[in-house]
């Protein structure tokens, strides 16, 4: 398999920065092995685009007590929707 100019989409949700910061760094290591790939916080991501992803990397931190970082949380919310197809990422590596 080639995996030259394979697209990578990688997501991150941070309450201080260091998952955005890891996020960052894998993205920046990608491009050395041509990757395409982007980085964005969760929650700058529009969610009804995951269904077209075909691989993704996910780097969350937990803040306080275990809860999702602010800029994750409409993600999380959407991720544990009942009514959600169980197919939905089947094609997401």
């Amino acid at each position: 398999m080639n995996f030259e100019n394979a697209k990578i989409s990688i997501f991150y949700g941070s309450q201080t920065g260091n998952a955005q910061d890891l996020a960052e760094r894998m993205w920046r290591e990608s491009k050395r092995f041509y990757f395409q790939s982007s980085v964005k916080a969760l929650d700058d991501y529009n969610v009804a685009e995951i269904v077209d992803e075909r691989c993704a990397l996910f780097v969350c931190s937990t803040t306080g007590q275990g809860e999702e970082p602010d800029n994750m949380k409409m993600f999380w919310k959407f991720l544990l929707k009942k009514n959600l197809p169980g197919d939905l990422l089947h094609n997401l590596k």
